[in-house]
C-alpha cells in the first residue's frame, strides 16, 4: 500500500486536485519526503519541478561554460555514481541533487552526479509515470514491457529491496508525484548555492568504488588482449633467504 500524506485541511488547486492548506504544507512535505526516503533511499524519482541540468545550471551560473563542464564531468567518470555500474560515456549523463531551503524558500543545486541510463529513467518522474501507465493498461509492446520490467528490477536492486516487492516502485512514484504537486504550488525559485566547481566533487565512497571498477575493467581488457587469448599471469619475485 502506498504511503499516505498526513491528514490535513485541504484546498482546491487550479486543475481541481486537492492539496493541504498553506499552514499544513510544511508538515505534509516532511511526511512525504520521509516516506519517499524510506521507499527509495538511494534512487528515487525526482519530485522537484526543475529544468534539465544543463538548462538549470546555465541559468544559475551565467558566464560559465556549463556544457563543457558537464561533458568533462561525464568524461572523467568511470560509471554511475548511484548504482556503481561501469558504463561507456554514451550511456552516462549528469543529474543534479537539489537542496531545498525552507527558511529562504528556494531550491539550490547541491551536487552534480553522473548516472547511467537506467538510473536516469527512474529519476525522470513524468516519463516513468507514462511507462507504468502503459504497462498497467497493457499497451506496451513486448520490447517496451521488458524495458520497464528491467527498470523495476533496477529500482529494487539499487534500493536494497526484495525482488518480490514490485509494488514499491509504484508507491515511490505516487509519493514523488504528491511532492511534485506541492512543490509546484509553492513555486520555489532556483538559486545558486555552492560555487559551480564544488558541484562536481564526488563522495569518497562512490569515487573509490568506481575507481576500483575502472581498474578491474582495464585489467580484464589487458588480459583479453594477451597473445592467444590466454590469461595474463602476474609475475612474482622470489626473494632469496639469507643464510645466517
Amino acid at each position: 500500500m502506498a504511503p499516505r500524506a498526513p491528514a490535513a485541511a485541504t484546498s482546491t488547486v487550479g486543475d481541481g486536485r486537492s492539496c493541504p492548506s498553506r499552514e499544513d504544507v510544511p508538515s505534509a512535505l516532511a511526511s512525504l519526503t520521509a516516506a519517499l526516503r524510506e521507499l527509495a533511499p538511494r534512487l528515487a524519482p525526482n519530485a522537484l519541478p526543475t529544468p534539465a541540468p544543463a538548462v538549470a545550471l546555465t541559468q544559475l551560473y551565467t558566464g560559465q561554460d556549463v556544457g563543457q563542464l558537464l561533458r568533462d564531468h561525464v568524461g572523467e567518470s568511470a560509471g554511475c555514481d548511484v548504482c556503481s555500474k561501469i558504463a561507456s560515456q554514451d550511456e552516462l549523463s549528469c543529474d543534479i541533487e537539489w537542496d531545498i531551503d525552507s527558511s529562504k524558500r528556494r531550491i539550490s543545486p547541491a551536487r552534480c552526479r553522473v548516472i547511467c541510463k537506467q538510473c536516469a529513467a527512474i529519476r525522470d518522474l513524468p516519463s516513468l509515470i507514462m511507462r507504468l501507465t502503459r504497462l498497467a493498461v497493457a499497451h506496451d509492446k513486448a520490447m517496451d514491457r521488458s524495458s520497464t520490467e528491467n527498470l523495476l528490477r533496477h529500482f529494487l536492486q539499487v534500493n536494497g529491496h526484495d525482488v518480490a516487492d514490485v509494488h514499491l516502485l509504484q508507491d515511490a512514484v505516487s509519493v514523488a508525484y504528491s511532492l511534485l504537486v506541492l512543490y509546484r504550488e509553492l513555486r520555489l525559485p532556483l538559486a545558486a548555492g555552492v560555487p559551480l566547481s564544488k558541484l562536481f566533487v564526488e563522495p569518497q565512497v562512490a569515487a573509490g568504488a568506481l575507481q576500483a571498477g575502472s581498474q578491474l575493467k582495464r585489467v580484464i581488457a589487458a588480459s583479453n588482449a594477451g597473445k592467444g587469448g590466454g590469461n595474463v599471469q602476474p609475475k612474482s619475485r622470489l626473494k632469496k633467504r639469507r643464510k645466517t
